[in-house]
């Protein structure tokens, strides 16, 4: 059996407190007197008993203050004490069980301290921040990533709530969103919009869940969220291009630029932004817009010379000077400042953004006095705004001058329309009233030759067969009016024409000419199109009676032509006659234009006039395809009556 003490004065000790006990126990049970030497045994042993009892507390203090520093030790992953093996053999027992124990759990707490530090590793590289609050909304657990929103490393913020890093305002609200989670045990998608100290504001996206022990029991709240606030600038960026450029048509210059500038001012959270247009010349700059507040803060006063040369301007003109973005951040430090007008804002920063067109510098768009440094973000984000809105007033400039060219040219072609039917009403007018005297003329100059008969001189003779022969040839020139007139004026009777019918009627009234002439007819079959039969009529009969008129002498040959090319049909009339030199093509639809005198050939030199009035009217073109004694190929293309809307 272990004994409790191992020393010889200890023994002494005990034995003397025993038989102090024995000498109290007899004097208690007998009246007899005892011996001096026991009366005075008694007390001695009671002081060794006292003794005995301070040690056997200090050796139990000291065993509790180990078992404590131990386990403090291993919760906070260090090498854990161990209990002297000097101390009694009667604590030895339970010293030997400790040490065993503190080995155990110092293994137990290093693991788990590794996996705690390995956890940490793991949340510090993920890209979103993260962290987790207890009920009373302390911090206890923080990825580096949110730790460095605040300048601080995660063991700094273990214990502290947000009070400690924001602006009262901004905690409260959090925390009200906080216990709102914790108390409905729901989770939440929350935009969060968070001003720090200083004035630096940042949008988050955060989901925050309510954190449970194994029990299901809320213990408190966690959160993961990413920084949007470039991607909220963005937007904001897309929407204002949408909204500005829904206004490009109803608003003007000036209110698109003062749109421009309070978005500008507001997506860089700075406090006033300007607009300067730029001389072509790049040596004059002419301040074209403040935003709001910004006149009155800047001092601007009516008398106020808006127009100002680059080479006098200060530092902020050098991104005109050398075409570039310009940022101070710190403004005082910025040397070569030629200072401020009167009564002018004290200027802290500021961003100059040079819009460029071509080669050159055609306005400034500029913000300042942001409360924080302007960031890479914001400065990207007011280049992209000052480019936009650029674009979009030259946009607006370029449809506003092509809807002034339309609508000249409406006038213009509504003027042409009145012009070309009051010449085509006189035409019709004129040639219908020349008709009765041509005939009059002809008829009477006929009957004086009848009635004169041998009495005339042959002189007077010729003289009258020459006014019968101008009189019949002004007549052909009049009907010749009439039928180009009627070509333009004629509405249309859109209907499903066959144009086999129309080259049949055509060749049978020259049918006489062309088996007198052996003239060779070859044809490819021609389709069915819409338009007006009595017109598309007249086109083949005028172009056939081209290539029957100036056919050639030997083998004359004519062929009626088609091609579809999808949309439309190309069709023509080829011969193999005198053919038309090239610089001719052109003249030939022109009225009257003649290249043959009417000796060699007859005709008023309208037919070709008419064939082209007739193509365009149906929505085609008309040409000629020529060489001077190998023939003319007269092309002409009419819309396919598929493509067409009835």
């Amino acid at each position: 059996m272990p004994h409790l003490f191992n020393r010889p004065g200890e023994i002494l000790a005990a034995l003397l407190s025993l038989a102090a006990l024995l000498a109290a126990l007899t004097a208690a049970v007998t009246t007899a007197p005892l011996p001096v030497a026991l009366r005075w045994l008694a007390p001695t042993a009671i002081i060794v008993l006292l003794g005995w009892v301070w040690r056997l507390q200090r050796l139990t203090a000291a065993f509790c203050t180990t078992l404590g520093d131990t386990a403090h030790r291993m919760t906070a992953g260090e090498q854990a004490l161990r209990m002297p093996m000097h101390w009694p053999r009667g604590l030895l027992p339970a010293a030997a069980a400790f040490n065993a124990l503190s080995d155990f759990f110092s293994g137990r707490a290093a693991g788990l301290q590794q996996r705690i530090e390995d956890y940490q590793i793991v949340i510090d590289n993920l890209p979103m921040r993260i962290f987790s609050k207890n009920r009373d909304l302390n911090f206890q657990i923080v990825n580096a990533g949110y730790a460095a929103m605040f300048k601080t490393t995660p063991p700094d913020m273990y214990g502290k709530n947000l009070l400690a890093f924001f602006p009262r305002e901004t905690a409260d609200k959090n925390a009200e969103d906080d216990m709102r989670i914790i108390t409905s045990g729901t989770p939440e998608l929350l935009d969060e919009y968070l001003l720090f100290e200083g004035g630096g504001k940042r949008t988050l996206r955060t989901h925050k869940a309510p954190l449970r022990d194994r029990t299901g029991a809320t213990i408190g709240l966690l959160g993961v969220f990413w920084d949007i606030t470039e991607q909220k600038q963005v937007e904001k960026s897309l929407k204002f291009s949408l909204d500005i450029f829904q206004q490009m048509n109803t608003s003007s210059d000036m209110d698109l630029v003062q749109t421009a500038l309070e978005h500008t001012v507001s997506l860089t959270d700075s406090k006033i932004g300007f607009f300067h247009l730029v001389n072509p010349d790049q040596k004059t700059v002419h301040l074209y817009h403040w935003s709001r507040g910004a006149d009155r803060s800047c001092g601007v006063q009516p008398g106020f010379d808006k127009h100002y040369p680059v080479d006098q301007a200060g530092v902020w003109a050098d991104c005109i000077r050398e075409k570039r973005i310009v940022v101070h951040n710190d403004f005082s430090a910025v040397t070569g400042r030629k200072g401020l007008p009167r009564g002018h804002v004290p200027i802290v920063r500021e961003v100059l953004i040079p819009i460029i067109d071509g080669d050159k510098v055609v306005a400034v768009l500029g913000v300042g006095n942001k409360r924080r440094d302007y960031t890479q973000a914001e400065v990207d984000h007011a280049a992209y705004m000052g480019r936009n809105l650029w674009t979009i007033l030259r946009r607006k400039a370029a449809e506003e001058a092509l809807a002034e060219q339309k609508q000249m040219l409406e006038k213009a072609n509504q003027e042409l329309i009145f012009r070309n039917q009051e010449l085509n009403d006189f035409t019709y007018i004129a040639s219908h009233d020349l008709q009765e005297p041509l005939r009059k003329i002809s008829a009477f100059s006929s009957l004086l030759k009848t009635d004169l008969g041998d009495r005339l001189s042959e002189d007077a003779s010729e003289n009258l067969d020459f006014l019968v022969d101008s009189a019949q040839r002004m007549q052909a020139l009049v009907d010749a009016l009439l039928a180009l007139s009627r070509s333009g004026t004629r509405e249309l009777a859109r209907t499903p024409v066959s144009l086999e019918a129309c080259a049949d009627d055509a060749l049978a009234i020259f049918r006489d000419t062309i088996s007198a002439a052996h003239i060779e007819i070859v044809r490819d079959v021609l389709p069915e199109v819409l338009g007006d039969r009595v017109l598309l009529g007249q086109l083949y009969q005028n172009l056939i009676g081209n290539a029957v008129k100036f056919r050639s002498l030997t083998a004359p040959r004519i062929y009626l032509t088609v091609v579809h090319t999808g949309k439309e049909w190309v069709l023509g009339v080829k011969d193999n006659g005198i053919g038309i030199a090239a610089q001719y093509a052109d003249q030939i639809f022109t009225p009257f234009k003649r290249l043959h005198g009417r000796g060699q050939y007859p005709g008023t030199g309208i037919g070709l006039a008419i064939c082209r009035k007739v193509a365009e009217r149906h929505g085609g073109r008309i040409w000629v395809e020529s060489e001077p004694g190998r023939g003319s190929h007269f092309k002409f293309t009419l819309p396919d009556k598929k493509e067409e809307t009835p």
